[in-house]
């Protein structure tokens, strides 16, 4: 499953290559058209453009997307600093008012507000150096109050943005009833958390559970009755576990437990362990409609996929609506077996 950051970080991927591509295009013709005109510092400039846009997509490559960032707003503060050797119009200072939002775009908040600082100090620096030296006349200095007023606005602009891409994202993996984790969430942290375990040897285990004759529950008390006996069993559970574990509503009545770093059979108690809690602490509770869960748990075993993980789990909590229900029930292996 694709995370929205997952996809925001492709388009930015994208447009990085989109602009490095656009700036070899221009540089390119500008090139041609200097070397056409004889003006040589133009085409040196142009081909040192070149150069760090090749050396741009060599290191993005290598090094990842930051680098291609990095050395793409390089190119453009040498580029200027080049025309203005080259007694090129002040107008070429005008891409520093629209760098800074593309900046925090392709960048983010953190590395964009770095790299926006230094973008300032080096025009600045420029300007100062540019004869007559030591003097800033009355159209540098609009240039870089504009630029001042596009890095405040685009880091305002910036921080609401992820601001609310961060709630979104929120709000997107809790289910709205229970406040617990939704079906999504809970498949986004399984697929982060399978390749963990296999890689430090680590031990991982899933619980899943429903609540018995919930069906019985909506028929007599009525929905209302039911939903608040999903949120009392969703805050019970949660209660229960440990801060690394993630407690999430599937669906309907169903929900499930990712506990990391516990197995079965451990001498501290196992995962079949805690679910002899969950189970226990919701049949102890005071709800209103007095209700209890079966449990299902199965441990990951080697080389096994987070839908077969799942699919034993499943199997061991029909095992316990089949024994009778208000029970927990263990996958080994395939097999089921009753554990309390």
């Amino acid at each position: 499953m694709t995370s929205n950051s997952d996809s925001l970080a492709v388009y930015r991927r994208r447009m990085t290559v989109g602009l490095l591509v656009l700036g070899a295009v221009v540089a390119s013709s500008f090139a041609v058209a200097n070397w056409m005109r004889q003006t040589w510092a133009g085409v040196v400039a142009d081909l040192v453009i070149l150069c760090m846009v090749g050396l741009g997509w060599y290191l993005g490559l290598r090094k990842g997307w930051y680098a291609v960032i990095a050395v793409m707003l390089a190119l453009g503060v040498v580029a200027p600093a080049l025309a203005f050797g080259a007694s090129q119009p002040l107008q070429l200072y005008f891409w520093p008012i629209v760098a800074p939002p593309m900046i925090f775009f392709l960048a983010g908040m953190r590395l964009g507000a770095v790299i926006n600082a230094g973008l300032f100090a080096l025009v600045f620096v420029m300007m100062w150096v540019t004869p007559p030296t030591h003097v800033l006349r009355w159209p540098q200095i609009t240039v870089l109050g504009s630029l001042v007023l596009a890095v405040g606005f685009a880091m305002l602009y910036e921080h609401l943005r992820s601001s609310y891409e961060r709630r979104l994202r929120e709000l997107s993996s809790i289910d709205v009833l229970t406040g617990l984790a939704n079906r999504r969430r809970f498949f986004e942290a399984l697929e982060h958390e399978l390749p963990r375990a296999r890689r430090y040897e680590q031990p991982l285990s899933v619980a899943l559970f429903d609540i018995d004759r919930f069906k019985a529950v909506n028929d007599s008390r009525g929905h209302a009755a039911g939903d608040r006996a999903l949120r009392d069993v969703g805050a019970v559970v949660q209660r229960q576990i440990r801060a690394a574990d993630l407690v999430a509503r599937l669906g309907g009545d169903e929900f499930a437990v990712l506990l990391p770093q516990i197995g079965l059979g451990e001498p501290e108690g196992g995962a079949e362990a805690l679910g002899e809690r969950l189970r226990a602490a919701v049949a102890d509770a005071s709800m209103e409609a007095g209700v209890t869960i079966s449990v299902g748990v199965a441990a990951l075993d080697e080389d096994e996929s987070a839908e077969a993980l799942l699919s034993r789990a499943d199997a061991a909590l029909y095992q316990a609506k089949r024994e009778g229900r208000d029970r927990v029930c263990v996958a080994d292996e395939g097999i089921v077996t009753e554990e309390a």
